[in-house]
């Protein structure tokens, strides 16, 4: 009877087991399927990428629509816009830094759209820029005044908080690396920099990272607690922006160290310390 209970137990044993590996199987293969799925459907997205002739239909109707462009300016710029498209994929799949080549692309499309336009048409064009110059302009002083008001103040009380925590060697340092923060990180257009300036901003930066990284590691675990304290005050100010700034894409009110910016854990903690 003893061996018999033994026997029914090892085989239900063995069938358990096997049960358990045909289970693990189908999992696995539930999960390659799913990849598979997925790995379909990126290349779906990746083939119905925008093409040079969407590009251009889509400028030439925005054109349009703001100018009345006949049929034979509808024909030129839309080539134009075209040979435009085509060059800037290129120079952006490059790996080299073509910033400067973008811009004057971008500048030479620009005045040769514009040669195509008849006096009347350019200057409907020049008063539309003039308006959105404007509405720009109160867009960013609204959300400026808004991140003076309820974010700064905030972020300032934090940091002179944190500063008693510092040892005088550590605010040494970090005095050292907001004197090498470069131009345009007070402020500068980026569109004005050029591809050497942009060279020397990156070492610049770097050369921050090195001084302030011993920091960082030393008061992680305090910055981490700050940075979840300022959240809320950081959606917020979100909030804000995409309730107030201005419709043109190209118009997006000018950002702070903060401002409106999408930060991970390191780069706030790093930008934190440079606070002031």
């Amino acid at each position: 009877m003893a061996r018999r209970k033994n026997k029914f137990y090892s085989t239900l044993k063995s069938y358990s087991f096997s049960f358990g590996l045909i289970v693990k199987r189908e999992m696995r293969m539930k999960k390659l399927k799913v990849t598979i799925v997925l790995l379909l459907i990126c290349q779906a997205v990746l083939a119905q990428k925008i093409t040079p002739e969407q590009v251009a239909a889509r400028k030439v109707a925005e054109l349009d629509n703001k100018v009345n462009l006949s049929e034979s300016q509808k024909t030129e710029v839309a080539a134009i816009f075209k040979e435009t498209a085509t060059q800037m994929q290129t120079l952006k799949k490059a790996e080299t830094d073509n910033n400067d080549a973008i811009k004057a692309l971008r500048k030479e499309t620009k005045e040769s759209v514009r040669a195509l336009l008849t006096n009347e048409q350019q200057q409907i064009l020049k008063e539309e820029h003039k308006e959105e110059r404007g509405q720009n302009k109160a867009a960013r002083d609204k959300i400026k005044e808004y991140h003076n008001k309820n974010v700064r103040p905030v972020i300032s009380e934090k940091r002179k908080s944190f500063d008693s925590k510092l040892t005088d060697e550590e605010k040494e340092v970090i005095n050292q690396a907001r004197a090498l923060k470069p131009d345009f990180e007070k402020g500068h257009k980026v569109r004005e920099r050029s591809s050497e300036e942009k060279h020397n901003n990156n070492a610049t930066r770097e050369e921050i990272k090195m001084l302030l990284t011993p920091i960082v590691n030393a008061h992680r675990s305090e910055l981490e607690i700050i940075a979840e304290e300022l959240q809320p005050t950081f959606e917020a100010e979100k909030e804000f922006i995409e309730l107030n700034k201005s419709n043109n894409d190209e118009s997006h009110p000018k950002k702070g160290q903060f401002r409106g910016k999408e930060h991970s854990p390191e780069q706030f903690m790093f930008r934190f310390l440079l606070a002031q």
